[in-house]
């Protein structure tokens, strides 16, 4: 049987405070999740946005994305979006988390609400799966991982911010 190619850093502690941009990708899903008007013509053209920027309309599917977005740093302690931007077939996502894991001591009043980011990202595809599923496409289903990077300074950041921001006019599909 082929072993999965890890994608996690090797001894990075996920845990402890920090800022990371995150790629999630949709698997075989023919729902797209929102549409962009092209303002020239007045037609549709299939490309997904967070219904924030520019003519970005979330469908059905893409507004239930964008709620578990907002759910998530409601929902935990720590963790808290910066900034965002839901594609047809993906979604990037700035996640901030700015307090570290308790991991000793016998307060387990947060234990349940400070999560290190595998475990955010393992809610989040698990509550918008299962409400899409529900309500939209019965066999809708995120990839299996997904893919995340270590934001390490400020002009990192911004770039990020940049890529996130021009992605629907750069968008071309393609297999994430």
């Amino acid at each position: 049987m082929k072993e999965r190619k890890k994608q996690r850093l090797p001894d990075f502690d996920y845990g402890r405070p920090g800022w990371y941009f995150v790629t999630s990708c949709v698997k075989n899903s023919f729902y797209p999740l929102s549409v962009l008007s092209n303002a020239v013509s007045g037609e549709s053209i299939n490309i997904v946005g967070n219904g924030r920027d520019r003519s970005l309309q979330l469908t059905e599917t893409g507004k239930i994305i964008d709620d578990r977005i907002n759910w998530l740093q409601n929902q935990y302690e720590c963790a808290e979006i910066d900034e965002y931007i839901i594609m047809p077939d993906h979604v990037h996502i700035i996640i901030v988390r700015n307090c570290d894991i308790v991991r000793n001591g016998r307060d387990r009043s947060l234990q349940n609400k400070i999560k290190p980011l595998p475990e955010l990202m393992g809610a989040f595809k698990t509550t918008s799966s299962k409400l899409i599923r529900q309500n939209i496409d019965p066999s809708f289903s995120w990839q299996k991982s997904y893919h995340d990077r270590i934001i390490r300074n400020d002009d990192e950041l911004n770039r990020i911010r940049m890529y996130i921001r021009n992605n629907p006019a750069n968008y071309k599909y393609k297999e994430c």
